[in-house]
């Protein structure tokens, strides 16, 4: 299994590659920004198992960019910290698409890992 991993927080993607990859025994690719995670996967998308997306990216959030790569038909999960995030139609209707998930931070890694686990 390879997971793409897309936050802007260097210390958060370096904290889920050493806690998913041992949890999941598989390889974590880290991006810190959409476009660079874009280009990969054009390239390695028959190797990935499931994208992991921060919605508040520079230049573009994760609803966003996932628009552009829905086409790909990968599972999907959106983590979100905002509170008010909760209620905002765009969040709701994102997840109730087919192989998306939406998760509020703080999340616990146990359920980041059981989310992934159910998806793949």
């Amino acid at each position: 299994m390879k997971v793409v991993f897309i936050d802007d927080q260097k210390d958060i993607c370096d904290l889920m590659q050493i806690i998913l990859g041992e949890e999941l025994s598989s390889d974590i690719v880290c991006f810190h920004e959409t476009q660079s995670a874009k280009e990969y996967l054009d390239e390695h998308k028959q190797e990935i198992s499931i994208i992991v997306c921060d919605y508040n990216l520079p230049k573009e959030n994760g609803i966003s960019f996932f628009e552009r790569i829905e086409h790909m038909n990968l599972p999907f999960i959106l983590i979100t910290g905002e509170v008010y995030d909760k209620d905002d139609p765009a969040l709701v209707n994102f997840g109730h698409k087919k192989g998306c998930e939406v998760m509020f931070k703080p999340t616990r890694e146990k359920d980041l890992v059981a989310m992934i686990k159910s998806m793949t």
